[in-house]
């Protein structure tokens, strides 16, 4: 693809929405041009394959993970990735499988932590617009 048909293509993406070989293809196109645009689609792909709750699907997302950890680094944003990963396992903890292939992929490290991080507000604020029809951390569930 041309540069023109890159940004003309992630915008129609953006808008209308797309498949997902295509929303990956494209993501790879502009991790290097665009690699703040190219994170927001790879974290499209992240939640769907997540949501497939298959042990093969985990381990594809931990891989995206993995690249999409890159690319925050990259963008020298190693606090936002350390947010949205926080937001990802709170969101997905009662997924023990999955936990257990960030952590032996060394992707959930940085939340082996437990709950301490509860009380950062980006974190609340990331896993809200993951899930915007729950009100409180699951690690909050029951203390209101």
């Amino acid at each position: 693809m041309a540069e023109g048909e890159i940004e003309s293509a992630f915008d129609v993406a953006m808008r209308l929405g797309c498949d997902r070989d295509l929303r990956s293809t494209l993501a790879r196109a502009i991790e290097k041009s665009q690699p703040r645009d190219a994170i927001a689609l790879h974290e499209v792909e992240v939640d769907e394959l997540i949501d497939r709750k298959r042990r093969q699907d985990y381990q594809a997302a931990a891989a995206l993970l993995e690249r999409v950890h890159r690319l925050y680094a990259a963008c020298d944003a190693e606090s936002e990735w350390t947010t949205y990963l926080a937001a990802v396992v709170a969101t997905h903890k009662a997924k023990s499988s999955l936990i257990g292939i960030l952590r032996e992929r060394g992707v959930a490290k940085a939340c082996d932590t437990g709950c301490r991080w509860k009380s950062c507000r980006a974190v609340r604020r990331r896993y809200l617009e993951l899930n915007p029809n729950r009100g409180a951390l699951p690690c909050e569930a029951g203390k209101r």
